[in-house]
């Protein structure tokens, strides 16, 4: 089984501001059969059946894309952009010895880091 699958899938429709929209849904299946048999006595015509077992899984994921638009109103010519989500973290150091031994317990509230 690769590691990645990639699915496209296309479409246009008009909604209005925070309305939702189902995408698409893709449904992947798939079949898996084994054999267990004790090295040997599983092979015998007859005997063998006692000295194995047969599985069978069978798989069904589906995968539902849910659309939900927010419009976003345009900025004025010169102004400044806002803060991008998570810019708070663009330096956070996570190493384990700083976060165990100097940490002074000065956290902020907006984000959860140490100031």
């Amino acid at each position: 089984m690769p590691a990645l699958n990639i699915r496209r899938t296309d479409t246009s429709i008009a909604l209005a501001d925070g309305e939702s929209f189902v995408v698409s849904g893709l449904i992947s299946s798939s079949n898996v059969g084994a054999v267990d048999k004790f090295p040997g006595l599983g092979d015998i015509p007859i005997l063998g059946a006692f000295f194995r077992s047969s599985q069978i899984q069978r798989n069904e994921r589906e995968l539902l894309m849910i659309v939900t638009p927010h419009l976003v109103q345009p900025l004025a010519v010169n102004a400044q952009l806002p803060s991008l989500p998570g810019e708070g973290l663009r330096n956070y150091d996570p190493s384990f010895p700083r976060l165990l031994f100097m940490e002074r317990g000065n956290f902020d509230r907006s984000n959860g880091l140490s100031q």
